[in-house]
């Protein structure tokens, strides 16, 4: 456990690298994954912090002899919302687990966006872009 709890402080490191404005949080979100909340954040903006904090983990180069790339990787789902109904924060979080499994079930060591506009009643289908 020593050793998962290195690995975990350096992802959370590369995280505190990758986000930059006051507003921004990182937190643990389960054993090994993680939540970054960037408000008034695009598509764009979201995708390039995500690379961000996955070529930061790659660049590390901390080895993991059970992964394919033979170093600690991270998969990185990220999704948008533009707020506007009660069910944005949940659906938010369900769109960007569902860019995670794409990004992992990928090769992992990649980044998967699902945008999702929660702006009006009629668009409760996230579209998915992988």
């Amino acid at each position: 456990h020593p050793d998962g709890d290195r690995v975990l402080a350096a992802i959370g490191a590369a995280i505190r690298t990758s986000i930059r404005r006051p507003g921004d949080i990182a937190a643990r979100y389960g054993g090994e994954e993680f939540a970054v909340l960037m408000p008034n954040t695009g598509e764009e903006g979201a995708i390039q912090v995500a690379e961000s904090i996955r070529s930061g983990v790659a660049a590390m180069a901390i080895p993991h002899e059970r992964n394919s790339h033979g170093v600690v990787t991270v998969s990185v789902g990220a999704a948008t919302t533009t707020p506007g109904r009660a069910s944005a924060a949940e659906m938010l979080v369900e769109t960007a687990d569902r860019a995670l499994y794409i990004a992992k079930s990928s090769g992992r060591n990649a980044v998967r966006f699902d945008g999702v506009t929660a702006a009006t009643a009629e668009d409760d289908a996230p579209r998915l872009r992988a």
